[in-house]
């Protein structure tokens, strides 16, 4: 909303609170829904979710590619990514954060996207706060596991979704199986 529009609405609301009163009018301004938008913090469910291979566009946006449960271990492949992308309800800002599960701790983890350098079973990435459209992607590095893991996908403090996936080995055809 731009600053004229700001300055009209509340002279508007200043004539309307002389004529109705100041009660009457906030009832008015609240049941209307006028002021819902503005700041407010959506339920995680609100959120659409999806997971699998992440692709970068032309102007280096990630985006879900192909959805699968099934993600080939492609460690030699600094490129391959898969992950969560988080489509919001509006243009509100929010904070996003995922709790990884692996099957055993993986021998390391590196980039700066974890909240910790330890490995362990159960791994939380940095809180991030994002507004639109956004990806939280991962890679593989040597000695990560296969097998079943899942992905706790948090939105401002609410688990908002719990992925399950496996890890499978990657073909040496390059087709991702």
């Amino acid at each position: 909303m731009n600053n004229k529009v700001i300055l009209i609405a509340v002279g508007a609301c200043v004539v309307l609170a002389g004529l109705v009163g100041w009660s009457l009018l906030a009832f008015f301004i609240v049941r209307s829904g006028i002021l819902s938008s503005h700041g407010r913090t959506h339920d995680a469910s609100e959120y659409v979710i999806r997971f699998g291979i992440i692709t970068n566009d032309s102007e280096g946006n990630s985006y879900v590619s192909q959805e699968t449960t099934t993600i080939p271990m492609k460690y030699k492949n600094p490129s391959f990514q898969y992950g969560c992308e988080i489509s919001p309800p509006d243009n509100q800002p929010y904070t996003c954060w995922c709790v990884v599960h692996f099957p055993t701790p993986p021998k390391m983890l590196t980039g700066d996207g974890f909240a910790s350098s330890l490995p362990s079973t159960t791994v939380q990435t940095v809180k991030i706060e994002e507004r639109g459209k956004s990806a939280v992607s991962f890679g593989f590095d040597e000695g990560d596991p296969l097998g079943d893991q899942s992905i706790d996908v948090y939105i401002n403090g609410q688990l908002a979704k719990t992925i399950r996936f496996t890890v499978v080995p990657a073909d040496d055809s390059g087709n991702g199986n």
